[in-house]
């Protein structure tokens, strides 16, 4: 057990009783549905793009939706799914609507009851981003990430000082 570059692999010879598997060979493996154990699975659902009521979409340069409907029909297929055992969200989210937020963060708090739930945040979880992350019995933020509530992507400047130092007023 140890690190290697590719090409100091059979520096050492072959470990007895085992032989190279090729990547293409070894995904062409498939385990049987009936050979996995049950309950073994964790689901992962993105809510990346803005947060919207109705089907999530891609809206061209305008990106991509986050469909509060698209969404909870997600949540509530993986919560009675006996397979799964967690459920893992990634959000990228600038936020967008509070109403569908709302209806997304409402069906993780039934969620959270069933099955832990842990929240990955990617470049931005802000506003309703954010919000629908504080269900999760674990938020995992990257050092990098904008998160927090509303006015985090857009910021505000105060130029009242420098206003002054230049003489303008208002008046």
């Amino acid at each position: 057990d140890q690190v290697a570059y590719e090409d100091q692999l059979d520096d050492d010879g072959a470990v007895k009783g085992t032989q190279r598997l090729e990547a293409a060979a070894y995904s062409q493996v498939v385990v049987p549905i009936t050979n996995r154990a049950a309950g073994s699975r964790i689901a992962l659902l993105y809510a990346v793009g803005t947060i919207a009521s109705g089907k999530s979409s891609y809206e061209g340069a305008g990106g991509l939706v986050v469909g509060s409907q698209t969404f909870v029909e997600w949540l509530r297929k993986v919560r009675v799914d006996p397979t799964v055992r967690a459920i893992v969200i990634r959000i990228d989210s600038p936020g967008g609507s509070a109403i569908a937020s709302e209806v997304i963060w409402r069906e993780l708090m039934l969620t959270r009851d069933q099955k832990p739930l842990i929240v990955s945040m990617g470049d931005v979880a802000a506003s309703g981003g954010y919000y629908i992350a504080m269900p999760a019995h674990a938020v995992i933020a990257q050092p990098g990430t904008l998160t927090g509530s509303i006015g985090v992507v857009t910021g505000k400047f105060v130029l009242g000082g420098t206003m002054e130092k230049l003489g303008v007023g208002t008046g």
